[in-house]
């Protein structure tokens, strides 16, 4: 059988005549009751065909074929089995729900195997510390398919299958009953974090998070510095969800761990807490050795205006680099601390490639006038990727001072910089740049054209009608189309 699996996945999702059309042309038989026919392909030889059929009955989720996979769930493969169990959980019908219960209640069925019932799931390694071990393919997707369908039956029976012997098992239920969001699952989550199974860990931690239950907090402290990294990330995770303050301290404490991605993952849990140990810790984080790291802080401050935390903020910024410095500088643009002028300005005038747009964005931010002369000054560098972004933050300043600084850089031989003067103009909104951006408008660069037309419709003078009237002519259907709004622009003026 060469049927295009991943095609027919997709095209199956359209209705009436074109899905029937789409079955005939991928060779399926015309006459076919294509719910009837893909579960018949459940038990070929072939797992390619098996899982293909599986995905393809998914995707034309017609429920008519629920009756024909609980059958399936009595079948003596056990491969057989588990497809027939993920089926149903994806279909959405609670009808399966017992018969799916049904596959929990022989604990010691199954066979050695060497795939895996979660593939998106990479912490389980019972497979690897006892090479023994029997994967239960078909309990495990049955306690998957028992959180898809969120029926409140299947809560008792998933707490008894996170005592199953096989760890893979156990994940899928803890898993499952955090699906369900059933809190008489709390005390078995609670266990579940001292399973000897990381990936059973795991899940508990996640499913406690979406119990939301904030006295989890304290247990789930319990397992910040697990020997697992994807135990130890999504305890972070969940703990600053959850806001409970008393995780502060050790959230701290785990600052020091040597994996990057876990000091990554404390940080952001510790940006979700208020509280001034935990915004402290934030702000020394910001010198983390790797960049990363600091990033997550200093997205963390975002949002912050304390003069103290600024303060800290301040500090930081000339002793980091890379994106955390690049985030720093945008939140104190956010703070609105015209203190940080001098600081974004150096930024901006040291700063490599990446840091000149967040200088300037802080300082478009921050809106102060102070900044003003030293822009001006920078806009005769050399580097036109400078005098961009230099015109990008005096139009945003909001101050008419700027307007003959900007002018008389409308002949640069950069086209994205007289682009971005001609906007900052617009922004402006001052009538002495109308005549300087007239010269412009038959610029040979469309960039050109199009920021000053936009910017000539925003200051909305007359004698700008006739220009921009001669600009519906364009060949660049974009430009017409500006041209037509900046003379609206006008007409509602």
């Amino acid at each position: 059988m060469n049927l295009d699996w991943m095609q027919l996945k997709w095209e199956l999702k359209r209705e009436g005549k074109a899905r029937s059309e789409t079955a005939r042309r991928l060779g399926i038989p015309p006459d076919a009751d294509l719910p009837r026919y893909f579960v018949s392909l459940f038990d070929d030889p072939d797992e390619d065909v098996r899982w293909g059929a599986h995905h393809a009955l998914v995707a034309l989720g017609d429920l008519c074929a629920v009756p024909s996979l609980i059958e399936l769930l009595g079948h003596s493969d056990m491969h057989t089995r588990a497809i027939a169990a993920s089926a149903l959980g994806k279909l959405g019908s609670t009808e399966p729900v017992d018969p799916l219960v049904e596959l929990f209640k022989d604990r010691n069925a199954g066979i050695r195997d060497t795939s895996r019932p979660q593939e998106h799931i990479q912490t389980h390694r019972d497979r690897e510390a006892n090479p023994d071990c029997l994967n239960a393919l078909d309990r495990a997707w049955a306690a998957e398919a028992l959180g898809r369908l969120g029926d409140m039956r299947a809560s008792q029976p998933l707490m008894n299958a996170a005592d199953d012997p096989i760890g893979g098992v156990r994940a899928c239920a803890v898993g499952a009953l955090g699906a369900l969001g059933d809190s008489r699952a709390y005390d078995r989550l609670i266990a579940a974090l001292r399973d000897e199974d990381e990936g059973v860990r795991y899940r508990a931690v996640i499913s406690l998070g979406k119990l939301g239950d904030i006295r989890a907090g304290e247990h789930i402290m319990g397992v910040v510095c697990d020997e697992s990294r994807s135990v130890r990330r999504a305890s972070a995770d969940v703990l600053g969800a959850l806001g409970d303050k008393k995780a502060v301290p050790v959230l701290i404490g785990a600052l020091d761990h040597r994996d990057r991605k876990v000091r990554g993952e404390v940080v952001s849990a510790l940006g979700g807490l208020d509280g001034p140990q935990a915004v402290s810790a934030l702000i020394g984080t910001l010198r983390d050795e790797h960049e990363m790291v600091g990033f997550i802080a200093a997205r963390g401050l975002r949002g912050l205006n304390d003069p103290e935390i600024v303060e800290g903020m301040m500090d930081a910024l000339p002793h980091i680099y890379g994106r955390a410095r690049r985030e720093l500088a945008l939140a104190l643009g956010d703070a609105g601390e015209v203190r940080a002028v001098p600081l974004l300005v150096n930024m901006l005038h040291m700063g490599p490639f990446d840091d000149v747009p967040a200088a300037a964005m802080a300082l478009r931010k921050l809106g102060d006038w102070s900044a003003g002369p030293e822009l001006i000054e920078e806009l005769d560098r050399d580097d036109w990727w400078h005098r961009k972004w230099v015109a990008h933050a005096l139009g945003y300043l909001g101050d008419a001072r700027a307007v003959p600084h900007l002018i008389w850089p409308l002949t640069d031989p950069e086209p994205l910089v007289v682009s971005t003067i001609a906007r900052a103009l617009g922004e402006l909104g001052d009538d002495r740049a109308v005549q300087p951006l007239l010269d412009v408008l038959t610029h040979e660069d469309f960039r050109v054209r199009r920021g000053v037309a936009r910017a000539l419709g925003k200051i909305g003078d007359e004698p700008t009608v006739t220009p921009l009237t001669e600009a519906l002519e364009d060949e660049d259907c974009g430009e017409r189309e500006l041209a037509e709004r900046a003379l609206e622009n006008l007409r509602q003026s």
